[in-house]
């Protein structure tokens, strides 16, 4: 699916803080991350946080990036490059790649930009890679994070913008107590999942206004028709025929 990668993009900007021995999360997936990641404030294109990927890449650890803007870590031809991709995220949802050197002029990296928003405020995504390996033969980003949403302890699920299944993970389908992850796809996650129309609605205007993610409290009824209290993490991913919703389902109690 084209807008997988898009969707982990857009999961960072839910990190939340994991504790200790906790179930895998989207901060989990956000610090695994094959592609270094960067995210900026929007509005100021201040660095905010950074993985560990990123701060390899950049030299720097993540106390003394955080803070700095990311256009003050490159050459000026490429900050200026990076304030335009900037505008056409904000304005188109992404930009394409381009290349750029580092300040100091020890690495060229290839820098690709995203916008999202959480809690109505506005941020880029930007992932980077040496240019030495950007374009190589090599497995696609995404694929790792898959790798770790397989084996993840808790639900996750990819749905078209009208909620039917197109991807769910084992732990979906031991949860679900479906007989296989085949039986689940193209189903309407309505089907085990209870939404009030309160909250279909507000997916619905999630995805129309690109949010990042939505907290939702809901019921799910598994096969065996035991009830599940849950808590929903949903994100939107507008874009064109690859719209998409991506979906981790947790206990309502998870601490």
């Amino acid at each position: 699916m084209k807008s997988f990668a898009a969707l982990m993009k857009a999961f960072t900007a839910a990190r939340q803080p994991a504790a200790d021995g906790a179930p895998l999360t989207a901060r989990d997936l956000y610090a695994a991350a094959a592609d270094a990641t960067v995210i900026l404030e929007a509005a100021s294109g201040v660095i905010v946080d950074v993985n560990p990927a990123a701060e390899a890449l950049l030299g720097m650890p993540r106390s003394v990036a955080v803070g700095q803007t990311l256009a003050g870590l490159l050459v000026a031809e490429a900050a200026a490059t990076l304030a335009a991709a900037a505008a056409r995220a904000h304005a188109q949802g992404r930009a394409p790649p381009f290349r750029g050197l580092t300040r100091d002029r020890t690495r060229e990296v290839e820098l690709s930009v995203s916008s999202v928003r959480a809690e109505a405020r506005g941020y880029l995504l930007v992932h980077l890679a040496p240019a030495t390996r950007a374009g190589a033969a090599a497995a696609p980003p995404e694929a790792k994070a898959l790798a770790l949403i397989a084996g993840a302890a808790e639900s996750f699920l990819v749905t078209n913008p009208e909620l039917r299944i197109t991807y769910c993970n084992p732990a979906f389908v031991r949860l679900a107590k479906v007989a296989s992850e085949q039986q689940a796809e193209q189903q309407p996650l309505t089907r085990w999942l209870q939404l009030p129309p309160a909250a279909l609605a507000r997916l619905s205007a999630q995805m129309a206004a690109r949010e990042a993610v939505t907290v939702l409290h809901a019921v799910l009824v598994d096969g065996a028709k035991g009830i599940h209290a849950v808590e929903v993490h949903a994100v939107a991913v507008p874009d064109g025929a690859d719209s998409c919703f991506g979906f981790w389902i947790r206990p309502a109690d998870h601490s």
